[in-house]
């Protein structure tokens, strides 16, 4: 099998590794336009760097990592070559499987909603095959992109409409959990605790927290409401936040990425 990626940002070089060292003996080579990210990335790998963009007919997977806003004139730039055979591995939000389709001439594409903590295999991906994708590609591709997670999973979704819902969750939500932990650190460091001790604090309280929400067979409700009692330090913390609507906070932020997902659509 021969495997182009476009682009190395950080989620490619979170998903591909793992990928490449379970294909030992296919071809894999990279390409960016500067070509200094493509050629770091490389040589870490042991890949080739794609210099130019010519004899691509016989790639079978073309793996996209640009911004989502860049695709349009990478499928221009190549559109002199035959992906008619090629399966499409997108990693691109917003930019759905028949928009792909049209602009690189290709039915067969994989879409892969990732998430940032499969830099340190815990990562969470949603991934939607197009029902041109046969079950030969789809075996083989599943082999080894599960060596992409360890701790993490890959969720198998039947309706590519899911890959949009599931964005704002887990594409968008360790982007959160790291908003809050960096609120609570500066906070917590602002009244006198040392700074680098109070992230790893607030980072492994929130590590255990999730946790026992994993191994827990209570819900996230109950698993609160054992922290917290009756006009103690937690239920004093927990009523500021209800007063001020932290749940219609979080609708709102959840809605207004769902916007901005729609929107990419039509870039």
């Amino acid at each position: 099998m021969r495997h182009l990626i476009l682009g190395a940002g950080n989620m490619i070089q979170a998903l591909t590794p793992p990928f490449i060292k379970s294909a030992q003996g296919d071809l894999f080579s990279v390409y960016t336009p500067t070509g200094k990210s493509a050629e770091s990335f490389a040589r870490s790998q042991g890949i080739t760097q794609q210099r130019e963009l010519v004899d691509l007919n016989d790639v079978n997977f073309l793996w996209l990592g640009m911004k989502p806003q860049q695709v349009s004139g990478v499928a221009k730039s190549l559109s002199d070559f035959d992906f008619s055979k090629t399966v499409i591995v997108s990693l691109l939000a917003g930019v759905e499987s028949e928009r792909l389709s049209k602009l690189f001439d290709c039915p067969s594409v994989i879409r892969i909603m990732p998430n940032t903590p499969s830099l340190v295999g815990i990562g969470v991906n949603g991934i939607f095959f197009s029902s041109s994708v046969d079950e030969e590609r789809k075996s083989y591709f599943l082999k080894h992109f599960s060596q992409s997670v360890k701790d993490g999973k890959n969720y198998i979704l039947d309706r590519e409409d899911q890959i949009d819902l599931i964005t704002p969750y887990s594409g968008s939500g360790p982007a959160y959990f790291f908003e809050m932990a960096r609120i609570l650190s500066e906070d917590l460091a602002r009244r006198g605790f040392d700074k680098t001790e109070a992230l790893e604090l607030v980072s492994l309280t929130m590590k255990g927290a999730a946790q026992m929400l994993i191994e827990s067979d209570d819900s996230a409700e109950v698993l609160r409401n054992k922290v917290t009692s009756k006009g103690g330090v937690t239920f004093e913390a927990l009523k500021v936040l209800e007063e001020n609507q932290l749940s219609s906070i979080m609708e709102r932020a959840i809605d207004a990425a769902l916007k901005r997902n729609n929107e990419l659509k039509e870039v």
